[in-house]
């Protein structure tokens, strides 16, 4: 039986895409959109038998207690209570989260846009630690995706009432739409045709249930016809304004992204 990982990216429709796939009966919700694993270990060998883990932040333990807590938890509790009380997450848990669903058929997610944007060797890892597994990558025009991105960083600013760090946003707000080198990247190790399917953010937008069908198709899942409020947006970033030093930032630094598109999926994917 496969997994389903979403690797991304930000700003891209994951979030949209999370609600209408767990709406699929074949589909096992494990209760925790982001798992976060493969894009927190640091350096990982390309080994993918060594048991690696993570150390979980307070923050991360407190997201699986109180999941815990109010039964939102869908795979095994042991595997929930082993992480919080250790505050480690090694790979096997991965699997058996991921997997627990397989017993009745279902499939498990992770969507974890942030896994678009990791370094060579923990994507290597991640191909070979899962290798039943299938992958998803949507792509948002570079322009688009960084001007929400950088929106995106402002909002939970504001909404925490914290300071917003303008220069640390723009920076990773670019950093996250270079696809030319995170899609060279996935390129580099995922053969072509294979696991690994490209999704356009336009596509999305224009032909939600199309893009549904093809999402099916490429898990082998059967159609289903009941996806609800598919032609609705599952987030909506508030519209920051922005000044045009910071835009005209944006336009250089990612007008060479756009290029890099069209020339890889050809005119009209972004």
């Amino acid at each position: 039986m496969i997994s389903l990982i979403c690797v991304g990216s930000q700003k891209a429709g994951t979030r949209w895409l999370a609600d209408m796939i767990f709406q699929h009966p074949n589909v096992f919700q494990p209760g925790i959109k982001e798992l976060h694993f493969f894009d927190k270990l640091k350096d990982p060998i390309n080994d993918s038998s060594e048991l690696l883990s993570i150390k979980l932040n307070a923050q991360r333990i407190r997201t699986f207690k109180n999941r815990l807590k109010k039964n939102q938890i869908n795979f095994a509790t042991i595997v929930a209570r082993k992480i919080i009380t250790s505050g480690l997450f090694d790979i096997s848990d991965y699997k058996k989260i991921l997997t627990h669903g397989n017993e009745s058929g279902k499939i498990g997610v992770d969507i974890t846009p942030a896994y678009g944007a990791m370094p060579l060797q923990n994507i290597r890892y991640m191909h070979g630690a899962m290798k039943s597994s299938k992958f998803i990558y949507i792509i948002r025009n570079p322009l688009e995706r960084a001007i929400s991105g950088y929106r995106h960083s402002a909002e939970i600013a504001l909404k925490k009432g914290k300071r917003f760090d303008s220069q640390t946003a723009i920076a990773e707000a670019i950093n996250k739409s270079k696809y030319s080198s995170h899609i060279k990247n996935y390129d580099s190790v995922f053969e072509p045709h294979s696991n690994l399917l490209y999704l356009s953010f336009n596509h999305l937008k224009a032909q939600p249930l199309e893009l549904l069908k093809k999402v099916e198709n490429f898990l082998d899942l059967a159609p289903f016809e009941g996806y609800k409020s598919f032609d609705k947006p599952s987030h909506i970033t508030k519209k920051i304004s922005l000044d045009e030093t910071t835009l005209n930032v944006f336009r250089n630094e990612l007008d060479v992204e756009e290029k890099f598109l069209e020339n890889r999926f050809g005119p009209g994917f972004i």
